[in-house]
């Protein structure tokens, strides 16, 4: 199960980093941002729930992955012979 305010905070810090498809990004923004449920959202997009509950969990594996990476880059310390020519 996705903690969702977790992905929210990840997708919100890396959306632009991430790589996401058009319909990968449609269905994660409405599921985090309007309320609705998987159900209803595939309703509202006319496919099965399981289509939105695969494709809301294959963007948070890369929005995951992402965040990972992101944070890793940014807290990577240096070693002496990182900086010797």
């Amino acid at each position: 199960m996705v903690n969702k305010a977790y992905l929210k905070a990840d997708y919100e810090a890396t959306k632009h980093l991430v790589g996401l498809t058009l319909r990968q990004k449609e269905l994660l923004e409405a599921w985090l941002y309007t309320g609705q449920t998987m159900g209803q959202i595939a309703l509202r997009y006319g496919i099965n729930r399981s289509t939105v509950s695969r494709t809301v969990n294959r963007a948070a594996e890369k929005i995951a992955k992402t965040a990972y990476w992101s944070h890793r880059q940014h807290t990577r310390t240096f070693s002496k012979s990182d900086c010797q020519n």
